[in-house]
């Protein structure tokens, strides 16, 4: 019965908060810049979030792919700030950084979405995600509901299990009324903001997906990277190569503070590791397809030597065995397409 308990408790939480408001942690990194991040046994599943105050108005940088973090995080916002939202950064398309904006644009009606071009282009996509994540709620409950009139449960627990459905209803109920709406601003190039008496630099890249969105805060150089700052990097959207260059011009950036879409705050020193890191990949995916070797065999002959910089806990071995096959699988492709691309163009008489 604990076997059951678990899956129980695991499907459920996904309609209500996994975790407790405690888990996750508000830094106030200067007067303007306040850190919203997640727990450390959430960084590789959820993101981070931030919110940047001018005397005029607020702009939030990413939401939380759990709606009732972001429900929670919009009530603090309202009580501590006297300064309106105007700005919605969304920093790219992944589910836990995008499909919450739904619920900040609910709450903060006036204020204006911003996007990447290219996601905008496309934004079709990521508003059906955001339906198909509300129909994957409404299965989960089913399921439990199903689950729980199976179980023998004292007294108690049957008490408890029900107020956590009920609670799930009311709450998939609410985000049911919820719409992602198109972005009201899209950009593709270099942008700045002012927020009164601060100016912030929006700075639009296609690194980690096609469309991503990172924030420069030139009055404390402070870089919101999002995931191109990750140190343990997930790279299967990725253009590969281009995210080579982008983190060569942010080493080559003023910064004193920089901030990932996951986990804390990284240094340069840290970023240069994540650049070799990601060279590693890109040259041995690039060996592979000049030497025909199958996926599998490239897989299981990569090594990367400063492993014990991005690998510390158990929680990063496994995002690392992940990341490293969705990093060269993408890195695979992208050299085998280029090398098709020269076998095409050579010929052309």
């Amino acid at each position: 019965m604990t076997d059951l308990l678990l899956k129980f408790t695991v499907v459920i939480l996904l309609c209500i908060s996994s975790f407790s408001e405690a888990d996750v942690q508000w830094h106030t990194l200067d007067n303007h810049t306040v850190l919203v991040q997640q727990a450390e046994k959430l960084k590789y599943y959820d993101s981070n979030q931030v919110i940047i105050t001018g005397t005029q108005c607020l702009a939030i940088f990413d939401a939380s792919g759990d709606f009732s973090q972001v429900e929670n995080m919009a009530k603090k916002i309202k009580q501590h700030f006297k300064q309106p939202v105007c700005y919605l950064i969304a920093s790219h398309h992944h589910d836990d950084h995008l499909l919450g904006m739904a619920v900040l644009q609910k709450l903060f009606p006036s204020a204006k979405l911003i996007t990447h071009q290219a996601l905008y282009a496309s934004f079709t996509v990521y508003q059906q995600a955001f339906e198909k994540q509300l129909a994957t709620y409404q299965q989960s409950i089913t399921l439990n509901e199903q689950r729980l009139s199976t179980l023998e449960l004292e007294p108690e627990q049957q008490h408890e299990w029900t107020e956590k459905l009920l609670q799930a209803k009311r709450r998939l109920k609410r985000w049911q009324t919820l719409s992602l709406n198109l972005p009201d601003i899209a950009v593709d190039t270099d942008t700045e903001l002012d927020l009164g008496n601060l100016r912030i630099q929006i700075m639009p890249r296609s690194s980690h997906t096609l469309g991503d969105l990172m924030v420069y805060l030139p009055h404390s150089q402070t870089l919101l990277a999002s995931d191109i700052g990750d140190p343990l990097p997930y790279l299967g959207d990725a253009n590969i190569q281009q995210t080579i260059l982008t983190l060569n011009t942010l080493l080559d950036l003023e910064i004193k503070t920089l901030i990932p879409g996951h986990g804390r705050q990284v240094t340069k020193e840290q970023l240069k590791i994540t650049q070799s890191f990601i060279l590693a990949i890109d040259n041995h995916a690039s060996v592979a397809v000049k030497n025909n070797l199958d996926e599998q065999t490239m897989l299981e002959s990569f090594k990367f030597s400063p492993l014990k910089e991005l690998v510390r806990t158990p929680l990063d071995e496994k995002a690392y065995k992940i990341f490293v096959a969705a990093g060269l699988k993408q890195a695979y492709s992208q050299h085998k397409n280029q090398e098709m691309q020269k076998l095409n163009d050579s010929s052309i008489p």
